[in-house]
């Protein structure tokens, strides 16, 4: 009960109160429940580093959940840790969350570290998994510019703005 009371607070936008009726939950294997749910109490709240610890907390104690692991994820990518949003973004994928935005992000950050053929990889995927991605087609399109294959690249730029007109990156980079 305290949970669904917790999730309909939250529903209401009042995060403080669903923080307040979660820290009385004591049924053991509820706690991960909690701890998760407190979590997005924080994010909603914008508190990045306290939504951050809560996730852990439910992670350490269910470490099976891929979408605690994309909320830490982006917890962690909102306040700067970028090697970490990167190691739970990867957990997430290995335990069945694998969305499109989490794909974009780790390929992002495969392209910033210089691994090229990973990033069109994964944004190749995303383009497949989702095709009206205009975020997808334009970073394969630049990953794909930025080997040299520009007949793919001017393709693939095509399709982003087809899918969405007003894709200025795209545009621009076409």
């Amino acid at each position: 009960l305290r949970l669904r009371a917790a999730r309909l607070s939250l529903d209401a936008k009042d995060a403080r109160a669903a923080i307040r009726i979660l820290a009385y939950v004591d049924s053991p294997h509820l706690k991960p429940l909690a701890a998760a749910g407190r979590g997005d109490a924080y994010r909603a709240l914008g508190e990045w580093k306290v939504a951050a610890a809560e996730y852990r907390d439910a992670l350490t104690q269910d470490p099976t959940n891929g979408g605690w692991y994309a909320a830490l994820a982006e917890a962690l990518g909102k306040t700067g840790d970028t090697k970490g949003m990167r190691a739970a973004l990867e957990a997430a994928q290995r335990h069945g969350t694998d969305s499109t935005s989490i794909r974009l992000t780790v390929g992002q950050e495969a392209l910033r570290s210089g691994d090229t053929d990973r990033a069109i990889d994964l944004f190749r995927k995303a383009a497949l998994a989702d095709p009206k991605s205009a975020d997808a087609a334009t970073l394969l399109a630049y990953a794909l510019e930025k080997t040299g294959r520009t007949r793919e690249a001017e393709e693939s730029y095509r399709r982003a703005i087809a899918t969405d007109p007003a894709a200025k990156d795209a545009r621009v980079n076409l």
